[in-house]
């Protein structure tokens, strides 16, 4: 997937995430979540910080992880 990046920093005070996927750049030690889930225990979140590009939503790996977020979140 070529896309631009977006960098998520996890708040310490937050609920804490589950990292499903992550990006770096090239001469850094730092990793960054791509795709994860919030710990909310009301809620189901799924985030995903991919997609900015209109070209994204024409694969179907990326096609797949929204159809797959959505029906996590939905519970079906």
């Amino acid at each position: 997937l070529k896309d631009e990046r977006y960098y998520y920093i996890v708040d310490p005070a937050g609920p804490g995430i589950e990292v499903l996927a992550s990006n770096s750049v090239a001469g850094s030690d730092k990793i960054y979540p791509s795709v994860f889930i919030i710990k909310n225990p009301k809620a189901r979140i799924a985030a995903i910080a991919l997609g900015h590009d209109g070209e994204s939503h024409n694969i179907p790996n990326y096609q797949m992880l929204l159809r797959n977020a959505v029906r996590w979140v939905a519970r079906k």
